[in-house]
């Protein structure tokens, strides 16, 4: 009998055991520096109901402080499995050489659907270190409204080709100066949207890098001084707002949100209807997307893009799962359910559906015969750069340096750190 009730007691506990195992689900872990919106959140939940047997403990890193928290969690070997963050980042838990390589991880078919631009930006030395998703390009924007009040609106440029010379581009700013309104703003007072000094610079056709040599920068070229003495320019005669060295990019964009600024990011409709609604400003814009203009003689310059994507860390506990949710996050319904429904920026993707927004088709274009411009994500010292260009730009713009000696300088600069 009691041969009988062990026996029995035996097969109940291996009951329970199998049952426990089978109910258990496998654990991966996830930081997300993408804001718990509802568009951020969707893909996310659908995998959760897709693939019910892998539960994803995810966590929200704001981008300010998420390198700080990488590079602490390398160090401690306490890693996630998976980590959502942008290009600029990725590259430098690369250089740690904390993140798995994923050459080999997806199909061809679908590498081959991703823009070579941007998969050429996850892949250095011949290592895929993420899976890219719809970034943003960079853009600029102008109020159309401002420009037909203006009575200029003739200039713009029309359909898919937003290219234009840079004397149409000065003829409009002419005419809005004449209203009171800032044609342009220039910002050095931090890091952030710092492209955009660089993309005023691409109308005299100076450029950060050439062929990929992030050693050296040719942005201390007769056109890249010729750009910042024209930008010293415009302010000293009213087309930008004094005081460039203590300005940020947050202050140019609420500037252009309230109409006393004309060029800028782009602003989707969306948030022209959220600035209006707001009460920042007093009729709903309608921002219209162009090219940097140029010169006659320089090319059309290229889009610069920041990608955000998605790596794995060599610590990840279940590579298969982990693998299983990153591809699910970029594929394609996945991208096509970004691309609708984002409303901060232009998504852009050779995964595009048929109904994507106008404007991403403005910008793919724009992408499709400019190229992509080079602003050194991928670089190990990208962060360390973008200070030193910062500050001798404020160097210039305070009259404490020549537009010349801050540019010799950051070139110096550069070169330094890489030695």
């Amino acid at each position: 009998m009691l041969k009988k009730l062990l026996v029995g007691m035996l097969m109940i506990s291996l009951v329970l055991s199998f049952s426990t195992t089978v109910l258990a689900k496998r654990t991966i872990t996830y930081w997300d520096t993408n804001p718990p919106t509802e568009v951020a959140m969707e893909n996310y939940k659908r995998f959760l109901v897709q693939f019910p047997d892998i539960k994803v403990e995810r966590e929200y890193i704001p981008p300010g402080s998420v390198r700080e928290k990488v590079m602490i969690a390398i160090a401690g070997d306490t890693t996630p499995d998976v980590l959502f963050d942008y290009i600029g980042r990725v590259a430098a838990y690369y250089y740690q050489d904390a993140l798995e390589p994923l050459n080999g991880t997806l199909p061809q078919e679908d590498l081959n659907d991703f823009l070579p631009s941007v998969l050429a930006q996850f892949t250095i030395d011949e290592t895929l270190i993420g899976f890219p998703v719809p970034f943003g390009c960079r853009v600029w924007g102008v109020d159309k409204i401002i420009v037909e009040k203006a009575g200029v609106e003739n200039l713009l440029p029309q359909g898919l080709n937003r290219e234009w010379s840079f004397e149409d581009f000065m003829t409009v700013a002419d005419a809005v100066k004449e209203l009171g309104i800032f044609p342009f703003c220039f910002f050095t007072g931090a890091t952030g949207g710092d492209y955009y000094q660089i993309m005023y610079s691409q109308i005299f056709g100076a450029k950060l890098y050439e062929d990929g040599d992030h050693t050296k920068t040719t942005w201390n070229s007769e056109a890249g001084v010729r750009a910042l003495e024209w930008m010293m320019q415009m302010i000293d005669e009213g087309y930008a707002p004094p005081g460039a060295a203590g300005l940020a990019y947050g202050n140019a964009l609420d500037m252009k949100a309230a109409g006393k600024v004309l060029v800028g990011g782009l602003f989707l409709p969306s948030r022209c209807q959220e600035h209006y609604d707001s009460g920042v400003i007093d009729y709903v814009q309608n921002d219209w997307q162009i090219e940097v203009p140029h010169i006659e003689g320089v090319p059309a310059p290229p889009l610069f893009n920041g990608p955000g994507g998605f790596c794995l860390f060599k610590s990840v506990k279940d590579k298969d799962d982990a693998l299983t949710f990153m591809r699910f996050m970029v594929s394609k319904e996945s991208v096509e359910n970004i691309n609708l429904n984002t409303k901060g920026w232009i998504p852009i993707s050779s995964r595009l559906s048929a109904e994507v927004l106008p404007e991403a088709r403005i910008t793919q274009y724009m992408v499709n015969k400019n190229g992509v411009g080079d602003l050194g994500l991928t670089s190990p010292y990208y962060g360390e750069i973008r200070v030193l260009m910062a500050s001798e730009l404020q160097a210039a713009f305070m009259g404490i340096k020549s537009p010349k000696k801050a540019l010799d300088d950051f070139a110096q600069g550069v070169a330094e750190l890489w030695k």
